[in-house]
C-alpha cells in the first residue's frame, strides 16, 4: 500500500497506520481499494490539479481504472474446451486429464456467475458513493465541487465581473447549477466570452444580466447543455419558453447528450452497467475534454454530438487496478 502522505510502500501485514502517522481510509482485502489507488483517480478527475470537477467526473475516473470483467467470450471458449478435453480424459481412460477438465469447468462457472456481479457491486454508484464519503472524512479534496457556491456576485478581485467589460459573445444554458461552477471556476467563461446560467437561473446576479445583453446583441447565440435523460432537454426547453420573446431572434443550439451520443461512448455504458441507460449526466465526460468538445460546437456551431468521436475512450488507458 503506497502512503499518499509520505509514499512510502507500507506493508498491509504491518497495519493501517503508516510510519508517518497517516492511516489509511481503505483495507484493500475487504474494500478491493487502496488510498494511493484513490488517490491516483482524483488526480486523474482533476487532470493532476488542473482542474475543478464534479462527483459525477470523479465517478468517470473510478470506472475508467476499474478492473474490467473477464470477457464472457473468453470464459465460454474455456469452458468448450474443458468439456472437449473432459470427454477426451474418459475416452482414454485418464483420471487426472479428466478431473482437471472438470475443475477448469467448475473455475469458469464461477467466474461467468460471480466475477460480473461481484464488479458491478463494486462499482455502483451507491458503493463509489461510500468509498468517497469514507476518503473525505479524512481527507480534503479541493477541487472537488460538491455543491453550487456561486449565489453571490464574487470579489472585485476576481475575474468573473471582467467578462462584461468585452462583451458576451454566447449564452450557455446548462441543466445543473453545479455545472455553473464547473465551467466557470474551470475559467471557460473568459475564454469563450461566455454568459453561463443554469435553467434555474443560478447564479441570480448573472441572470438578471440577460435582457441587457440580448438586447445589446439581439441575434445572440444560445447553447443548451443537459444530460442524457428523460427530462434533460425538457429542462432547458423550458427556460427558453420562459424567455420566448426576449429570445425571439436569437440563434439557439442544443448540444445536449442524447441517445446516439451515449452509444457512442464506451465508458457511458460502464458507468450506467445497463444495456439502456435512463440517465448520463453530460458532465460524466471528463472536464478537459468537456471543455473541447463545446469549445469545438461554438467554433463550427454544430451540436458536439458529433465530435465525440474524436474523444479517444480508451477505458484502459491509465492501467491499474484495485486490487
Amino acid at each position: 500500500m503506497i502512503c499518499p502522505s509520505c509514499s512510502r510502500n507500507h506493508k498491509y501485514r504491518d497495519g493501517m497506520t503508516c510510519a508517518c502517522g497517516y492511516h489509511f481510509v481503505f483495507n484493500p482485502k475487504i474494500d478491493r481499494l487502496t488510498d494511493g489507488k484513490f488517490q491516483t483517480v482524483i488526480k486523474q478527475a482533476s487532470k493532476n490539479d488542473t482542474y475543478f470537477f464534479t462527483k459525477n467526473q470523479l465517478y468517470t475516473a473510478f470506472c475508467r481504472k476499474s478492473p474490467k470483467p473477464v470477457s464472457v467470450l473468453v470464459l465460454i471458449g474455456i469452458f468448450i474446451v474443458s468439456v472437449f478435453v473432459v470427454i477426451i480424459g474418459l475416452m482414454i481412460g485418464s483420471w487426472e486429464v479428466t478431473v482437471g477438465s472438470v475443475f477448469v469447468a467448475v473455475l469458469f462457472l464461477g467466474a461467468l456467475f460471480g466475477i460480473p456481479s461481484s464488479i458491478k457491486k463494486f462499482l455502483s454508484r451507491d458503493n463509489f458513493d461510500t468509498l468517497l464519503h469514507r476518503w473525505m472524512q479524512v481527507n480534503e479534496i479541493p477541487k472537488l465541487l460538491v455543491k453550487p457556491q456561486l449565489g453571490a456576485p464574487p470579489a472585485q478581485q476576481w475575474q468573473e465581473p471582467d467578462i462584461f467589460d468585452y462583451g458576451v459573445e454566447r449564452i450557455l444554458v446548462v441543466e445543473h447549477d453545479i455545472l455553473v461552477d464547473l465551467f466557470v471556476k474551470n475559467g471557460f467563461h473568459a475564454e469563450q466570452s461566455c454568459l453561463i446560467i443554469s435553467a434555474n437561473g443560478y447564479p441570480t446576479y448573472l441572470a438578471q444580466r440577460l435582457p441587457e445583453l440580448v438586447k445589446k446583441n439581439k441575434n445572440i447565440s444560445i447553447f443548451l447543455l443537459h444530460d442524457f435523460s428523460p427530462t434533460g432537454s425538457t429542462v432547458v426547453n423550458k427556460f427558453l419558453d420562459s424567455h420566448k420573446e426576449l429570445f425571439k431572434n436569437a440563434r439557439i443550439l442544443d448540444v445536449g447528450l442524447f441517445q446516439e451520443d451515449v452509444k457512442k461512448i464506451k465508458v457511458f455504458k460502464r458507468l450506467m452497467l445497463e444495456k439502456e441507460p435512463k440517465r448520463v449526466p453530460v458532465d460524466a465526460i471528463p472536464y478537459a475534454y468537456l471543455a473541447l468538445l463545446f469549445s469545438g460546437s461554438i467554433s463550427k456551431g454544430i451540436p458536439f454530438s458529433h465530435l465525440l468521436l474524436e474523444w479517444l475512450e480508451d477505458d484502459g488507458d491509465d492501467g491499474g487496478s484495485y486490487g
